[in-house]
């Protein structure tokens, strides 16, 4: 499955973040539920809120659980630590994912 680290942004991928209706949707669905704070946790900030795609392999039919919102704080800082420890955190998924 392709994770946020392996997916390099594809004119459609792009295409479908800044234009798409459907994402839009999704979009302001992932931020009602998270009552438009950052999911991290201990955090609840709410400056800079993104959803970011946890895996890709629904995209264009994304469910719930595929998304998180984060603060832009918070998406560098995981983002960081996911490069620092990749082989550890990819292991982790792939096993967590059966």
């Amino acid at each position: 499955m392709p994770t946020c680290i392996d997916m390099a942004p594809t004119p459609e991928y792009i295409n479908y973040i800044r234009f798409s209706p459907v994402w839009q949707m999704r979009r302001i669905q992932a931020l009602d539920r998270a009552g438009w704070v950052c999911e991290t946790l201990g955090c609840g900030g709410i400056e800079g809120l993104e959803v970011q795609h946890i895996a890709y392999d629904r995209l264009g039919s994304e469910q719930p659980e595929d998304m998180v919102v984060v603060c832009r704080d918070c998406r560098e800082e995981a983002f960081d630590r996911i490069l620092e420890n990749r082989p550890s955190w990819v292991d982790r998924m792939d096993s967590a994912m059966g």
